[in-house]
């Protein structure tokens, strides 16, 4: 997997956990309170509070694997970074 690729997942998985929050994939919960437009956030069910855990999870992982790739410390397909 290239950084191209991992930035890619990330941008997607950080779109799709903004839409679950508000129905506007640019703009997460935290934006919204920020910008004063509470009206946006939606009332999340259970299972859907549960997806954007799991989501950010995943995007915590997406983000720790990137930087690991861009120090050098494990090598990317396309034979950037380092041997690990």
């Amino acid at each position: 997997m290239t950084v191209e690729e991992l930035d890619d997942i990330y941008t997607a998985l950080w779109m799709r956990r903004n839409f679950i929050e508000t129905g506007n994939p640019a703009l997460s919960a935290n934006d919204a309170i920020a910008s004063k437009q509470h009206k946006i956030i939606r009332d999340l069910e259970p299972t859907q509070k549960k997806t954007i855990a799991r989501i950010e999870g995943l995007m915590e992982k997406f983000l720790a694997a990137k930087q690991r790739f861009e120090s050098g410390e494990y090598r990317l397909r396309d034979g950037s970074g380092a041997t690990g």
